[in-house]
């Protein structure tokens, strides 16, 4: 079992996954034909000990990529994406996920824009340093 970090980032993935192309493979090279496309993948992640048995309290940030491309309005084309996907991931994961932030990076090429909507998500989870791959509630 991977660990709980991973956990996390996998049902945003499979939250994400109806909605169009998604990895969580953070170098992964989508494209054009791939868009829109979603990259989802783990940053910090702070640790405390949270009881006197060693219980651990973990804040992990996952960071998700929105990816699209649009002849015209790339700002409309992110901030589309970027409510598709909060949407998603919060009717698969009610509560379980709040944003922090949202990045926006247009780029222009020679027909169309390219756009990425970064979410930043925080998430809470409790785990045993000698068992960091069981979540407790």
């Amino acid at each position: 079992m991977a660990l709980a970090a991973s956990q996390r980032v996998d049902e945003v993935v499979a939250a994400l996954t109806p909605t169009g192309t998604t990895t969580s493979d953070r170098f992964y090279p989508f494209a054009e034909s791939d868009l829109p496309a979603w990259r989802v993948f783990p940053d910090a992640e702070d640790v405390q000990v949270a009881g006197l048995d060693g219980l651990e309290e973990h804040i992990l940030i996952v960071n998700v990529e929105g990816h699209v491309r649009a002849v015209s309005s790339i700002d409309d084309a992110m901030n589309d994406r970027a409510a598709v996907g909060l949407a998603a991931i919060h009717a698969a994961q009610p509560n379980k996920y709040q944003l922090q932030g949202i990045d926006r990076e247009p780029q222009e090429t020679n027909e169309a824009a390219i756009g990425l909507i970064r979410l930043r998500l925080a998430t809470r989870f409790f785990v045993q340093p000698a068992a960091p791959e069981v979540i407790f509630s």
